[in-house]
């Protein structure tokens, strides 16, 4: 694009701003022509704050300017001029010759620049420099080609140029124009029907004359609102059913065409006034009688008969549906134009039971059965709408009968109920509820969605467990002095498995409290930090560990027995794997102290997320402490007993304090909300502080002086 070229002498400006569409290159804004002005004249600034009469007279003080001068050029001529350096020089450093004529308002005209000498440049403006146009290659390769319809009658100028730099050669310009345009029409006005319908009048103009049709009023349309010479105009009036005469108009041209239109005098009747339907309902139809034209639209009033309420015209039948009735005796009507469709119907008066009203699913979802007693013929159905609740037969029947439920299995940390609607002649709520069955990393062993208050005594190597549900006490005795303790859902039947890691040997020990059974699984080997999660999310805890020789995270995968080796981290971090991204599946992550660093690598799109959130002597504690679906980082700090938590939503964060120097962080689940709790225990005494978030705070003192608190057991 062109920025701006000033030819002074002529009192021509292009500019940016109207420049033509079919410019494709830029040139620089030319102020040779007008620092020489400015100086001869004595002003100082831009050259526009002279006025026309000052201009001129400068002008005249610049004799032999070649920047001063141009050629006279006539349509239907063609000039064959060459730039050399001898012309007007522009600031760019290319040169221009100049050529002017006189044009009339309306009139189009056709200007070719074409060189086989240089790539062209040609503009047109007039003299007080508001109509301005520019092209480079609208002429096809490296020629110039302006068309254009001149605004006002008067002098205009062409600027002949080069688009780059000392370039020069032979060029030939051309310059064509056509008569100003007149319009008429024939006939000038019309008188149509109150039906409406489509008509026309002609357009009478010169060959190539540009027009536009336009209508001014809301019921007239115009079918060919554009064109160029003589034509003729289609529109179409709608039809007319005020009651009054109106009168609209179609402008172009410059000339108005005026379409009288009389009223049509609708009257509505229907035919028949009313039907008895049966008791089982059907499709029916009766008939609206109306003059063509005459539009109407069909309201139904009841919620048992249908019917469309598109708008409809003239003499037409209306199809309707009545539902069956399975209650008393009942009167509906359908509304047309004023006139009313009255529709009697008997009722079946039927009676309806329904078992069960209150349904118990288990979290992992089942199929069930809802029995429905009626008289025959009486028709029933249950509405489910979009939910965990489906009926995969269908929800409809006839007399007594039953229906097929299927209630899917809940995957989230919550209980839910839903309301299912049975419709026979009234409607009776069906209430599914159903606990939420949360895939846990450990802490749960009695499967009631609670982590459980216990202690791992490594004097004994006993576990001893608190049922959160029912308060009895287990005792346990699993494990070797220098095991590390690894309870968590191995098999994916929310009961935490009793599991230590033996570093000595490199395996692991599983011990099924309700099947009795255990299992010995060697994986890794000195060293190595077991950093067991649900890494492919099938609701089982994976086997894994960290190596911090090698930074390498090897990881036996439940869901098909096969293994994942990756490198993350330096030897120095820790492993602290959870579901930070929501996709329920555990992510690579370590916890770098030294620095407060955390870096995960999420499943969910293999990318690597960091945070800069904690310092060397905190303890990483994450776990979903808003309850989102997602893992929060976060960190109990043990010199002042804060928590600080760095929300997954946004990335803000918060603190309380909750605990003492000394004490052990313990997070879970206690209250079954999906929301982890923050918890500590208190070996000195062995108090357990949990502040549950559904609950309230609990204090309660299991265990003995010196035990670990088994919730803890993955608290870095």
């Amino acid at each position: 694009m062109k920025h701006c070229k000033l030819v002074v002498g002529f009192l021509v400006v292009f500019c940016a701003s109207a420049l033509a569409a079919a410019q494709t290159h830029e040139k620089p804004v030319s102020k040779a022509i007008l620092d020489g002005i400015t100086a001869k004249s004595g002003q100082v600034g831009p050259f526009l704050l002279l006025t026309p009469d000052d201009l001129k007279g400068e002008l005249l003080k610049i004799a032999g300017d070649p920047c001063n001068q141009a050629a006279p050029i006539g349509f239907g001529q063609t000039i064959n001029g060459s730039l050399t350096s001898s012309d007007c020089r522009l600031d760019d450093n290319s040169y221009a010759d100049f050529y002017t004529f006189s044009g009339t308002q309306g009139q189009q005209v056709t200007i070719n620049l074409s060189s086989g000498a240089f790539d062209t440049y040609l503009g047109l403006a007039n003299e007080s420099g508001t109509f301005v146009v520019e092209d480079d290659d609208g002429g096809g390769g490296t020629n110039s080609r302006i068309v254009a319809t001149l605004p006002a009658s008067g002098t205009y100028i062409i600027l002949a140029n080069s688009l780059l730099a000392n370039t020069f050669g032979s060029y030939s310009l051309s310059l064509a124009g056509s008569t100003p345009c007149t319009y008429s029409i024939n006939p000038a006005t019309a008188d149509v029907p109150g039906l409406g319908a489509t008509h026309s009048f002609a357009l009478t103009t010169q060959p190539g004359c540009q027009w536009g049709a336009v209508s001014q009023s809301s019921f007239i349309t115009v079918n060919n609102n554009s064109g160029n010479g003589s034509a003729t105009i289609s529109y179409t009036v709608g039809t007319n059913t005020s009651g009054a005469t109106r009168t609209g108009t179609i402008t172009v041209g410059g000339q108005t065409f005026t379409v009288t239109q009389v009223s049509i005098n609708c009257t509505y009747s229907i035919t028949p006034a009313s039907i008895d339907a049966p008791a089982g309902g059907g499709t029916f139809e009766f008939t609206v009688n109306a003059p063509a034209g005459c539009s109407w639209i069909a309201y139904y009033n009841d919620w048992w008969i249908w019917t469309t309420n598109d708008p409809r015209t003239g003499t037409t039948n209306v199809v309707y549906v009545v539902q069956p009735n399975n209650g008393a005796d009942r009167t509906g009507t359908i509304t047309v134009a004023g006139n009313t469709f009255t529709v009697r119907q008997p009722g079946r008066n039927c009676t309806y039971s329904v078992s069960p009203t209150d349904i118990r699913v288990s979290p992992a979802g089942q199929y069930g059965t809802l029995s429905v007693t009626t008289q025959p013929g009486c028709t029933w159905s249950f509405f489910v709408g979009y939910s965990w609740v489906e009926f995969p037969s269908g929800a409809t029947g006839t007399g007594t009968g039953t229906a097929s439920y299927r209630a899917y299995a809940n995957s989230s940390f919550n209980p839910r109920t839903w309301t299912v609607s049975f419709t026979g002649v009234s409607s009776v709520p069906i209430i599914f509820r159903q606990n939420g069955m949360p895939y846990r990393t450990g802490f749960d062993f009695f499967g009631d969605s609670k982590v459980d208050l216990s202690v791992y005594r490594p004097s004994t190597g006993q576990w001893i467990i608190r049922d959160s549900q029912f308060n009895g006490v287990y005792t346990f005795g699993f494990g070797l002095p220098g095991d590390v303790i690894v309870p968590s859902d191995y098999d994916g039947d929310r009961n935490s498995e009793i599991a230590v890691f033996r570093p000595g040997s490199g395996t692991w020990y599983l011990y099924d409290r309700n099947a009795g059974t255990y299992a010995a699984i060697p994986f890794g080997e000195q060293g190595d930090v077991p950093a067991p999660a649900d890494y492919d999310g099938d609701g089982k805890t994976d086997i894994a560990v960290f190596r911090p020789s090698s930074s390498v995270w090897y990881i036996r995968r439940s869901t098909d027995s096969g293994y994942t080796i990756a490198q993350f981290g330096i030897s120095t971090d820790v492993p602290v794997p959870a579901d930070y991204d929501g996709d329920r599946k555990a992510d690579i992550a370590i916890w770098r102290a030294s620095a407060g660093e955390w870096w995960i690598f999420r499943s969910s799109d293999g990318q690597v997320a960091a945070a800069q959130f904690g310092s060397a002597s905190d303890r990483a504690v994450p776990g979903d402490y808003t309850g989102d679906g997602k893992t929060d980082i976060a960190i109990w700090r043990p010199s002042n007993g804060y928590w600080y938590i760095l929300r997954s939503e946004d990335y803000s964060y918060f603190a309380f304090p909750f605990g003492a120097d000394g004490d052990q962080p313990a997070p879970g689940d206690y209250d079954a909300d999906g929301i982890t709790d923050t918890a500590v225990f208190r070996p000195s005494s062995a108090t357990w502080y949990v502040n549950r978030s559904a609950s309230g705070v609990m204090i309660a003192q299991f265990g003995s002086p010196g035990d670990f608190p088994i919730p803890g057991a993955f608290v870095r």
